[in-house]
Parts: structure tokens; sequence; C-alpha cells
């Protein structure tokens, strides 16, 4: 961890998510939990874990703070680049490949 992410660490808990199979691809701070959803602190060093796409546990809100990513969906590829604000269905299905070393997002994901 960098000094930034070492600091965050102290604020707030961290998990290292690692898709269930020991590949770590993000580093995921929770900022707020309440009753109606979510924040998160994300941080991006490697593409999703699988090559299968994947949906999430509820709607969601991305902002995208630094870096870029490729999405893959069924319908076909997008190029995202911070900063973006977003919003997706926990029925969007998708696999993200950073196009920078790193990429920050700010996520809000509502109740499932």
């Amino acid at each position: 961890m960098n000094r930034l992410e070492c600091f965050l660490t102290r604020l707030w808990h961290c998990e290292l998510w690692t898709g269930g199979v020991g590949c770590p691809c993000l580093r995921r701070w929770d900022l707020l939990r309440t009753r109606w959803g979510r924040l998160h602190l994300h941080r991006f060093f490697a593409d999703d874990w699988s090559l299968d796409l994947h949906d999430h546990s509820g709607f969601m809100v991305s902002i995208g703070l630094w870096g870029s990513y490729e999405e893959q969906t069924p319908t076909g590829t997008s190029h995202w680049y911070a900063p973006w604000v977003r919003t997706f269905p926990a029925t969007h299905i998708h696999r993200l490949r950073l196009l920078t070393p790193v990429v920050w997002t700010l996520v809000w994901v509502c109740p499932k």
C-alpha cells in the first residue's frame, strides 16, 4: 500500500477484493453505511479477475475520480475517462479492463 492508502485505511475499514480466486484487483474502503445504501472508495489496480461478465448487488452510482477503463458488455465496449458520473441497475452486466495503471472511483450502492 502507498502512503495515501495507509492513511485511508487508518480512517475507514478496507478490503482487498480478490473476486474469490486470490487475484487482487481492487482495494475498497467503506466510507459510509446507511439503510439507504453504502458509499465506497475503490482503487482498481488490475483488470477484473474473471473473464466472465458480472453484475452487482444493487443499483449503483459510479463517479470516476482518476484514471480510465474499458467496460465490456454483451452489447459492446465503452471507454470511461475520469471524471465521469454514471448510473446502472443491478442487472447491468459487465467486465472492466484498466486503461491506466490505477483507477479511483467513488461508488454509491443501493440496498439489494
